[in-house]
């Protein structure tokens, strides 16, 4: 790194002078560094370039996601002659997905205890009417309930069709 701009080096909690060289690299949060670094010399190795989302952790422990894009940079003979790069502060962004993931996984949740809970009771009726149905001595009576426990296994399948299928609508 031989230049870092102000708002580069707010985002990455270094100094100009801090980022210069592979300071650069200690901007980035532990856990995404080494992740970064071969991707960086990977780009250098294929002559490429990269765009990866990745955090930034300076020394208060403040973290900041990153969208960085970065490209090589060829003089007139073709030579890589430097590289230039493009961090974006996508902060707000994660922490919007994050919220919507929680709610998505909340909604998963109810959906797959409202299924269990609808068939839990489709199987107490179908069970209380088999019940029924064994006590009653009237053959006009038992068709009914056995009808009638028909229909909720026909209904019970179709809850599952429902519940199996990947399109809510």
């Amino acid at each position: 790194c031989v230049y870092a701009n102000p708002r580069w080096c707010e985002m990455a909690g270094l100094s100009s002078q801090e980022a210069l060289g592979d300071g650069w690299i200690q901007a980035i949060y532990f856990e995404d560094r080494q992740r970064i670094a071969d991707a960086w010399y990977r780009m250098v190795e294929i002559r490429s370039k990269w765009e990866l989302e990745f955090r930034f952790q300076n020394r208060q422990g403040k973290i900041t996601w990153i969208y960085g894009v970065a490209a090589a940079l060829f003089d007139s003979n073709e030579q890589i002659s430097g590289y230039i790069g493009v961090n974006l502060d996508i902060t707000e962004l994660k922490q919007v997905e994050e919220r919507l993931q929680a709610l998505l996984d909340e909604r998963e949740l109810l959906v797959r205890e409202t299924y269990h809970r609808v068939k839990n009771n489709y199987m107490m009726m179908i069970s209380l009417l088999g019940l029924q149905a064994s006590q009653v001595k009237d053959q006009a009576a038992r068709s009914i309930l056995e009808e009638s426990m028909s229909r909720l296994r026909s209904l019970s399948l179709i809850h599952e069709d429902l519940h199996k299928s990947k399109n809510l609508g």
